[in-house]
């Protein structure tokens, strides 16, 4: 065979290999072998909430943050509390944390007002409770863990909110106390606790930290439901808690 015959003969190899390659790609991505990355077969039906940031406007004192999931919007200091969508987020650590592992946001302390004291930690936790799907169930179903737990409820308007208390936590010398509250609006329903805790004084050597007191408490608290009293729903209507 002559060098004409042997070329021919090469390029007629190299048109059928290119063939075969491009009829097995084509092949595979019509039968799904080739699965974009970033492709999606649809949306979960229990979504985490969106998270939208944003400067608050009006009268919210400066420095203050606001998030919302496009239902609720609530606006808190950042000088004061942190924001995390996830407990490796919480930078702060204590016996008792801030916010149970289930949450969709967790407001927690990071302040230095009580710092020396007995204080532990402090926040708020949120969760969308897409298992409670009336609003009976959302306004009456007691807090995990408790039970026979008769809330204090309300309807106004277009919303219905309960409360749960106290609902707490304690073990090896710490204790915390606070309060849940749920908020049906609309078919969803939300759960936010309130929590403080502290450990015994009797933990550390006397004379070496000062005492978390019943006004530091009070202090503490009454920022907390300054966050929680601020919450607003998609139309910019206030949401008022049973206090």
């Amino acid at each position: 065979m002559g060098k004409f015959g042997i070329a021919m003969l090469f390029i007629i190899v190299i048109v059928v290999l290119t063939a075969g390659i491009l009829w097995f790609v084509n092949s595979g991505s019509q039968n799904g072998m080739i699965t974009p990355a970033n492709s999606a077969s649809g949306t979960p039906a229990n979504t985490v909430p969106r998270l939208v940031l944003s400067t608050p406007t009006g009268t919210a004192p400066a420095g203050s943050q606001s998030i919302s999931d496009g239902t609720i919007t609530l606006v808190y200091p950042t000088a004061d509390f942190g924001l995390a969508t996830s407990s490796q987020q919480i930078t702060t650590h204590s016996y008792i944390p801030p916010c149970d592992a289930e949450f969709n946001y967790c407001l927690y302390y990071i302040g230095s007002a009580y710092q020396g004291t007995n204080f532990d930690s402090a926040g708020i936790r949120v969760e969308k409770r897409t298992d409670l799907t009336t609003q009976a169930a959302c306004l009456t179903t007691p807090p995990t863990g408790f039970a026979n737990f008769t809330p204090t409820s309300t309807t106004a308007g277009d919303y219905a909110v309960s409360k749960f208390t106290p609902v707490g936590n304690a073990g090896a010398g710490h204790y915390s106390t606070g309060t849940l509250y749920r908020l049906e609006y609309n078919g969803a329903c939300y759960e936010f606790e309130t929590r403080i805790g502290q450990s015994q004084l009797a933990n550390y050597p006397s004379g070496t930290i000062q005492q978390f007191t019943d006004a530091d408490q009070a202090s503490l608290q009454s920022e907390i439901m300054g966050i929680l009293n601020g919450v607003t729903l998609a139309p910019g209507e206030a949401v008022t808690f049973p206090q």
